[in-house]
């Protein structure tokens, strides 16, 4: 059940503000669970759409793919928002080493929380190579095991059109991956990282 008079869109048993402390302190398996960030920009369908469709986007689609993977097996975090700059032709740009840091400290509160995998969810085109660095750094410096999915790989360019069909096929394909990626196992040695030695 939403909590009354909610204005967020998203999986009720998955939101991780939803949960209560208790929930959370008693979370079983944290080394299986997902912990899904979304990450979003400011694209608008058409210059009469609100900034935030973007995010409205992502949040409805994370909505329904969470509904096939397993109970009390992921959580969401909520979302984040920004687009990795400088740009003239967007607002809220952040420069790359502050939207690094950003997702660095979300990452870390999750691990100290005692989950460590986490997938980035991301809607914008402009934060794709940003996330895949970020992730790649997060999984060697921290031992963490990250995933990444970009909305432009399921068939979403820039932002979803209104074309249901194209909605509904990217949203049984982050189904699909999600899915996929909590059936993984965790990483070996506690995620720690091994350089390959050359022979």
């Amino acid at each position: 059940m939403l909590p009354q008079g909610s204005l967020c869109l998203a999986h009720a048993e998955s939101f991780w503000p939803w949960r209560r402390w208790t929930e959370l302190a008693a979370w079983k398996d944290r080394e299986q669970t997902l912990v899904v960030l979304p990450i979003c920009g400011f694209s608008e369908p058409h210059p009469e759409a609100p900034l935030d469709s973007e995010e409205r986007l992502l949040t409805d689609l994370l909505a329904h793919a969470l509904e096939d993977v397993a109970p009390d097996s992921a959580l969401m975090l909520p979302p984040v928002r920004f687009v990795t700059g400088p740009s003239d032709t967007c607002v809220f740009t952040v420069a790359p080493e502050l939207a690094h840091a950003q997702l660095e400290e979300i990452c870390l509160s999750v691990k100290d929380a005692g989950f460590r995998r986490i997938v980035f969810v991301n809607s914008s085109r402009w934060n794709e190579e940003l996330c895949d660095v970020a992730a790649r750094d997060l999984r060697v410096d921290h031992a963490l095991q990250l995933f990444c999915i970009h909305l432009r790989a399921l068939g979403i360019a820039e932002l979803a059109p209104d074309d249901s069909v194209v909605a509904a096929n990217a949203s049984t394909a982050l189904r699909r991956l999600l899915v996929e990626i909590q059936a993984r196992p965790p990483l070996a040695r506690s995620g720690a990282f091994v350089p390959r030695e050359l022979p």
